[in-house]
C-alpha cells in the first residue's frame, strides 16, 4: 500500500505540499547540522510511555534519581513543556569513539559518551543552532530546545513514532520498526 495526499481543494494541496517541503528543508538542515538522523513527528502525549513510567517509578527503580519522579505528566506529553507545540523534531547523533580503554587494573572506566565534550553542550548547541535556522526561516515559528535536562521524556518513543509513521507511509517490514 502507497500512502497518498488527499485533498478537497487546491489550498489544502499546496498546503501539504508546503509542509512536505518544509520537513525535507528542516531535516536537510539537521544533517548539515552534524546529527545522523532525524525526523519530525506529532507533538503528542505519550500515554503508553507515561504509564510504564509510573510503574517504573512505583517500583523505585529510579534509586536515588528524585529528578526522574518530578512530573511524569510533562514529561510524557511536549504539550505541557511546551503547550503551542504541533511537531517534535528528533534528532539522534553518534557521540562513540573508538578509542579503547586500558587493561590497567588500577584505573577506572569511564563510559565511551564521557571521553568526549559533554554531549548536553554539543547537542544543545547544535539544537540551538536548528531551531535558530528553523525560525529563521518561517518567522511565526516558536520552539524550545531540548537535551535530557529538560523533564521530557527520553527521545526513544518519539523516535518509535516516526519509524512508524515512515514504515506506513513507505511500504517499509518489519525488519525497520526494530531500527
Amino acid at each position: 500500500m502507497q500512502a497518498s495526499v488527499t485533498s478537497s481543494s487546491p489550498v489544502e494541496a499546496e498546503n501539504a505540499f508546503r509542509s512536505h517541503e518544509l520537513s525535507r528543508r528542516i531535516k536537510n538542515k539537521a544533517l548539515d547540522e552534524g546529527f545522523e538522523k532525524v525526523g519530525i513527528v506529532r507533538a503528542q502525549p505519550l500515554d503508553d510511555e507515561r504509564n510504564r513510567l509510573r510503574q517504573w517509578l512505583g517500583r523505585g527503580y529510579h534509586g536515588e534519581m528524585a529528578w526522574m519522579a518530578r512530573d511524569p505528566e510533562t514529561r510524557t506529553d511536549p504539550g505541557k513543556l511546551f503547550p503551542t507545540a504541533r511537531s517534535v523534531v528528533v534528532v539522534a547523533k553518534n557521540y562513540y569513539t573508538s578509542a579503547r580503554h586500558t587493561n590497567d587494573p588500577a584505573t577506572g572506566k569511564v563510559s565511551r559518551y564521557a571521553w568526549g565534550d559533554d554531549y548536553h553542550e554539543v547537542m544543545g548547541s547544535k539544537l540551538r543552532s536548528l531551531l535558530a535556522w528553523i525560525m529563521e526561516t518561517i518567522p511565526q515559528v516558536e520552539g524550545k530546545a531540548c537535551v535530557d535536562i529538560q523533564p521530557m521524556m527520553d527521545s526513544r518513543p518519539l523516535r518509535q513514532l516516526h519509524t512508524l509513521h515512515r514504515c506506513l507511509s513507505n511500504q517499509c517490514d518489519h525488519r525497520t520498526l526494530r531500527a
